[in-house]
């Protein structure tokens, strides 16, 4: 089993946010699919409440950095998308 590094950014919630996160765990727990505009503002999956998450791998702020001993990701901070406070860098097995 390989690792995988992701790169998301963070919007923290805002008003849109927790009323859209209302909305997800009400239809949750009706057991019935939210509205489609709700799974778009999640990007389909899962809300997380740090808030929404952007997928930054291919984006023009993140390049990828490598030298003799050790490799990651430059993140260019002036080019994160408007609304981008927090940036999670992790690795899945």
């Amino acid at each position: 089993m390989g690792m995988t590094t992701s790169v998301v950014g963070i919007k923290p919630p805002d008003t849109t946010f927790k009323k859209m996160l209302k909305i997800w765990q009400a239809c949750k727990a009706a057991a019935v699919e939210p509205p489609k505009l709700v799974q778009d503002y999640f990007n389909n999956e899962d809300p997380d409440e740090a808030g929404v998450k952007v997928d930054l791998f291919n984006h023009e702020a993140v390049t990828p950095f490598k030298d003799e001993s050790s490799e990651g990701f430059n993140i260019e901070v002036g080019k994160l998308p408007v609304g981008v406070k927090i940036v999670r860098v992790y690795n899945s097995w």
